[in-house]
C-alpha cells in the first residue's frame, strides 16, 4: 500500500502522518490554489453564519468538540484535540472495508470544483490539501455513528457539532465515499441506516406516527439528495411542518412569491404600521398574535395536533424542547436566513414556525399553558428557560416581509377571536374575576336573592 502524504493545517502549521498514529509535527507547506479563482455559485450551501446572528449566542454556531470543513479548520485550535481520531477513523474506514487510503482521497479531489462552490467564500486550501481534510472529516463521521452508541456527554456535544451550519460537507462527498467503500452506485440503504440515529429524537414530531420519521421516508428523503446533513435534517422538519399545515390559506400562492410581492408585504405589514403609528399613537393594527396566556383569558384552548384553529381551539404540533433543541434550530434558521433569496415561504417554515411560538411564548406561564395543552414538552429546568429560549431564537432572522403566507389563517383566526370587541367586555370580567371563586359564589347569591325577591312581590301583589 503506498504511502500517504502528509496532511497540513494551515491556521497552526501541524503536520500529521495519515496512516500513522504519531505526535504533530511542525512545518510549513505552501498553498497552490489562489482566492481569486473562486467565484460565487448557484450551488451554495454552506455559509459563515451572519454576525447579526451569531452575535445573539456565538456558542450555538460554534464548534465544541470537533471541527469539520475548511472554515471550522481555519479557526480549529480550540477543538484540535479530535485530529488524532480523525486520522484513526481514516485507518479504520480502510482497513474495515479494505479500501486504499489514497483512493479515498483522490476520488473527494476529483470533486474539487463541486466542493468550492458550494461555500460562500473562497476555500484558501489547495486541492489535494483539502481532499486530505476532508477525507479524515468524512471518515470520522462515519466511524462515529457506526461505532460510538453509547449515550455520554462527548457523543451529546459531537452531534451538536454535526449540526452546526459553518461545520457542514457537502453531501455528494459522504456519498462518493460510501459508493468506493461498498463498490456499488445506490448507498441510499446504506446511508440511510448510517443516518437514521440522527432522527430518532427531532425538535416536531409527526403526530399522527408520534415517532418522528421512519427508515422508509429518511431513505425518500436522501434519494433527493441533499446538500448537506443540516439540510437533510431541514427537509424533514420543514415536510413535517408543512404537512401539519393542514390550513388552506397558509402558503396561499406561495410559488408565485416574488420580490414585488416581498417589498410590497414589507411595506404594508411593517413600515405602514409604523408610520401610522406614529402620526396616530392611538391606533392598533392587530398584526401581532397574543400570547398563550392572553389567548388561553378569552376561551382559547390549546392542544396538540395539525397546525389549526378550530372551535376555539388552537392546534400545533408537539415541541420537544431539551438541551440541544436550541442548538438545532438556531443553525436550521440561520440556514433558512442565508437560503432565503428563494423567495418561497416553504424554504423558511421552520423558522416562521419558531416565530409563531415566540409571538405565543412571552413568559413561564404561556409555556405553563402549552405545556398543560400538549404542545410542548421539555427536559429543562424550568418553564421559565423554555420561554427564554424562544424569546431569543429569532433574533437576527428576517422573517417580516413573506410573514402573511405562513401559518397566516391560524394566526389572523386567533387575532380576530381575541380582538373582537362583543368580547371584550366578557373578557374583562373574566380576568377580573375567574381567578377569585368568591366573587362568583357572591354573583350567584345575589341572583338568588334578587329572583326570590322578585318571586315574593308577584305574590304579594297577587295576594292583595
Amino acid at each position: 500500500m503506498p504511502e500517504l502524504e502528509k496532511f497540513t493545517c494551515p491556521q497552526n502549521r501541524e503536520i500529521f502522518e495519515v496512516n500513522g498514529g504519531g505526535h504533530p509535527q511542525v512545518n510549513a507547506s505552501p498553498k497552490s490554489w489562489q482566492p481569486s479563482m473562486w467565484k460565487p455559485s448557484k450551488k451554495l450551501c454552506i455559509y459563515r453564519v451572519p454576525r447579526s446572528i451569531k452575535i445573539s449566542h456565538e456558542a450555538a454556531y460554534v464548534p465544541l468538540v470537533v471541527s469539520f470543513g475548511p472554515y471550522r479548520h481555519e479557526m480549529n485550535t480550540k477543538v484540535s484535540g479530535m485530529d488524532p481520531h480523525k486520522v484513526e477513523a481514516l485507518n479504520t474506514i480502510s482497513k474495515r472495508f479494505n479500501v486504499d487510503k489514497n483512493n479515498l482521497i483522490q476520488e473527494i479531489a476529483s470533486l474539487d470544483s463541486a466542493t468550492r462552490k458550494c461555500y460562500d467564500e473562497a476555500i484558501e486550501w489547495d486541492k489535494d490539501t483539502l481532499a486530505k481534510m476532508l477525507a479524515m472529516d468524512v471518515c470520522f463521521i462515519i466511524q462515529f455513528f457506526t461505532s460510538y452508541n453509547h449515550e455520554n456527554t462527548v457523543r451529546f456535544h459531537i452531534l451538536n457539532d454535526i449540526m452546526k451550519l459553518e461545520n457542514q460537507i457537502p453531501f455528494f462527498i459522504v456519498e462518493a465515499i460510501y459508493k468506493l467503500i461498498f463498490k456499488k452506485d445506490d448507498v441510499t440503504s446504506q446511508l440511510t441506516e448510517l443516518l437514521f440515529g440522527m432522527f430518532t429524537r427531532i425538535p416536531f414530531y409527526d403526530i399522527s406516527a408520534g415517532d418522528g420519521v421512519s427508515f422508509h421516508q429518511l431513505e425518500e428523503y436522501i434519494k433527493k439528495t441533499p446538500f448537506h446533513l443540516l439540510d437533510l435534517k431541514r427537509m424533514v422538519v420543514a415536510d413535517l411542518l408543512s404537512a401539519a399545515a393542514v390550513e388552506p390559506g397558509d402558503y396561499g400562492d406561495a410559488d408565485r412569491i416574488n420580490c414585488a410581492h416581498c417589498v410590497r408585504e414589507w411595506c404594508v405589514n411593517v413600515t405602514l404600521p409604523v408610520l401610522v403609528k406614529k402620526f396616530w399613537p392611538t391606533y392598533s393594527p392587530h398584526n401581532f398574535t397574543p400570547s398563550a396566556e392572553l389567548l388561553h383569558k378569552v376561551g382559547i384552548k390549546f392542544k396538540a395536533g395539525d397546525i389549526g384553529f378550530e372551535s376555539n381551539k388552537l392546534s400545533l404540533p408537539r415541541v420537544i424542547v431539551d438541551d440541544s433543541t436550541e442548538i438545532v434550530l438556531r443553525n436550521l434558521m440561520a440556514y433558512e436566513e442565508c437560503q432565503r433569496c428563494s423567495r418561497s415561504p416553504k424554504s423558511t417554515v421552520i423558522s416562521h414556525f419558531v416565530s409563531l411560538l415566540d409571538d405565543l411564548i412571552e413568559s413561564e406561564k404561556d409555556v405553563s399553558i402549552l405545556r398543560e395543552g400538549g404542545i410542548i414538552s421539555h427536559l429543562l429546568g424550568s418553564d421559565k428557560e423554555v420561554a427564554n429560549t424562544f424569546n431569543q431564537l429569532g433574533k437576527g432572522i428576517s422573517i417580516e416581509p413573506v410573514i402573511r403566507f405562513m401559518f397566516q389563517s391560524v394566526a389572523q383566526r386567533a387575532r380576530e377571536h381575541y380582538y373582537n370587541p362583543w368580547k371584550k367586555p366578557f373578557r374583562r370580567v373574566k380576568e377580573a374575576h375567574c381567578s377569585k371563586p368568591l366573587y362568583w359564589v357572591s354573583a350567584l347569591a345575589g341572583t338568588a336573592i334578587l329572583v326570590m325577591t322578585a318571586v315574593q312581590m308577584v305574590y304579594a301583589i297577587k295576594g292583595g
